[in-house]
């Protein structure tokens, strides 16, 4: 596997952007070689310290490395301070314009603490507005007078309105092959406030619908709302929005205010984006009133981490960080003081990196990636400790038409038992199979019979049948790689996966001290048949001939 470099620029900033930071590095170094990524970090200064001590919040050193020798960067957090201070201005706002880092896209997504379903992003133009920092003071007839440029200009706006069209047809894409959402069809709302600003605001509106009028956007529906109307019915009616796109001022005040729907500006993350660079930054402040005390919020910065990963197109770490967040969150045993919870800082980083390893083995699926701009976060559950919408949702319909079993409407079929106490519940899977299988020999399997294969931490059941793990295990591990840890549901035309269930489950009692064996067989078995032993060869030949094909049968889908 060729292995890409990624050059990553580390800007802690100010405050507990010191302390976020490092987290974000820690669990980028976490993620494998065999991800096919390296990454190289090089550290730079910028903020109202770097200010104090040099007189430049964003020292040109700082912008030439990133130009030159960086494909993306973290970026912490400063602190601008509310009176003018001669010769400083904000230095995310200067790296925005001599980036050219256009689009600043926020996730705001649902959890545990928010009071209504969310599944939103907003899109925010990044490089002009009153942003543009033109202001003047000068003296009127009746005392001091202050001005400032607010600027918009059509290529901007043409831009940063199509890339929330892309947005909305990726996340589309995303909930056709699947996922649960609580949006049906793409939907994109310009948010401007052209009823008073008819020139600005005006083109603004004008040039994104023009843009969004494209043939290769025809599926989404547009709609616009003036900004005032909109922080009204974003606070009302939330779960309404899909992406929303806005100037730079009206884009800043609603994310941060969206985040409070979410339960804490600690948890969204945002990348600011350009043709080919990236940088990432958690929309919380500096916060210096908890500096040094180790209880920041690490979550939103390894988003943002993901969130960067995602927009140099490394999807899949990107969804290895989420995953492994999103199980932080739905645990909730370790929260951050924001959170309702008592953990410091460096405990919510340790949890998050010991639940790494079993997302990184995780097969990956770009359409079913729980990714912050496409999957919900997932519920866990709570008796179990389970979620199997890592990579599915749990619902009764899509739980039916994957597993082909009528959940809750009588017995369900032969291959598969089935119990929930509620649609959206996690589902307890008792895979039955014959005592003397058919599918013993990958020549001999069942077309035409359900397939699931399930891996831990998903909790299968063994119905009394010690079949022969090896077999199974090497079925496992040679239909796409999968690798007994990792949370996987899909469905295939052989029968035989059915029985990999089981084999999980074997390794799952061993793992608890309940099951035949030990773990040190099982590795065995690994060696000695897995895909690289001889039944291992002889099934991967066979899958790759015949049944898997990279996608799941129609009847599947």
């Amino acid at each position: 596997m060729s292995v890409r470099t990624l050059r990553i620029g580390l800007i802690p900033g100010d405050g507990i952007g010191k302390e976020v930071i490092p987290a974000g590095r820690r669990v980028l170094e976490a993620l494998p070689s065999y991800l096919g990524l390296k990454f190289e970090f090089t550290d730079l200064k910028a903020g109202f310290e770097t200010f104090e001590q040099t007189g430049a919040a964003l020292p040109d050193k700082t912008v030439e490395i990133l130009k030159k020798e960086c494909d993306g960067a973290l970026f912490g957090a400063v602190s601008s301070p509310t009176n003018a201070v001669k010769g400083y201005s904000s230095p995310i706002v200067a790296l925005r314009k001599k980036l050219d880092l256009y689009a600043n896209v926020r996730p705001v997504k649902t959890v545990l603490t928010a009071p209504k379903p969310i599944d939103m992003v907003i899109v925010r133009e990044n490089t002009e507005d009153l942003y543009v920092k033109e202001e003047k003071t000068y003296e009127g007839p009746n005392g001091k007078v202050a001005e400032a440029i607010k600027r918009i200009s059509e290529r901007a706006s043409h831009r940063i309105a199509a890339m929330a069209g892309d947005i909305a047809l990726r996340r589309q894409k995303i909930r056709d092959a699947g996922a649960a959402s609580i949006h049906k069809s793409p939907l994109v709302t310009i948010t401007h406030k052209s009823n008073v600003l008819s020139q600005t605001d005006g083109l603004f509106r004008a040039t994104s619908k023009l843009a969004l009028s494209d043939p290769r956007f025809a599926s989404i529906a547009v709609e616009e709302q003036i900004v005032d109307s909109m922080v009204y019915k974003l606070f009302r009616q939330p779960e309404d929005y899909d992406v929303i796109v806005a100037p730079n001022l009206y884009g800043d005040i609603l994310s941060d205010g969206a985040a409070a729907l979410v339960g804490s500006l600690g948890l969204v993350p945002s990348a600011n984006v350009g043709e080919g660079f990236a940088i990432g930054e958690p929309c919380h402040g500096s916060a210096p009133d908890i500096q040094g005390k180790n209880i920041a919020n690490p979550i939103a910065t390894l988003r943002s981490a993901a969130l960067m990963l995602e927009f140099l197109n490394e999807e899949t770490a990107a969804a290895k960080i989420y995953a492994a967040v999103d199980a932080n969150l739905e645990e909730g045993k370790l929260l951050s003081p924001d959170l309702g919870g008592t953990a410091k800082t460096d405990e919510v980083v340790e949890d998050i990196l010991r639940r790494l390893p079993s997302f990184i083995n995780a097969p990956y699926q770009k359409e079913q990636m729980a990714s912050s701009t496409g999957i919900p976060s997932s519920p866990g559950n709570a008796s179990k400790g389970v979620s199997l919408r890592s990579l599915w949702p749990v619902t009764r319909s899509n739980l039916a038409r994957l597993f082909r079993v009528n959940l809750g409407r009588g017995p369900p079929s032969s291959v598969g038992k089935s119990r929930s106490s509620g649609p959206d519940s996690a589902i307890r899977f008792e895979i039955s199979l014959p005592r003397q299988p058919k599918c013993a020999s990958p020549r001999r399997w069942n077309k035409n019979v359900l397939v699931a294969v399930v891996c831990p931490p998903v909790v299968v059941y063994r119905t009394g049948h010690d079949l022969n793990a090896k077999v199974w295990l090497t079925v496992a591990l040679t239909l796409g790689g999968w690798i007994p840890g990792v949370v996987c549901i899909r469905a295939f035309d052989c029968s035989c996966a059915s029985a990999v269930a089981v084999l999980l489950a074997y390794r799952r009692e061993i793992q608890l001290g309940r099951g035949q064996g030990s773990e040190e067989a099982f590795n065995t078995a690994v060696e000695e048949d897995g895909p690289s032993g001889r039944v291992g060869k002889s099934m991967e030949r066979h899958a790759r001939r015949k049944l898997w094909r990279g996608r799941m049968p129609p009847r599947a889908r």
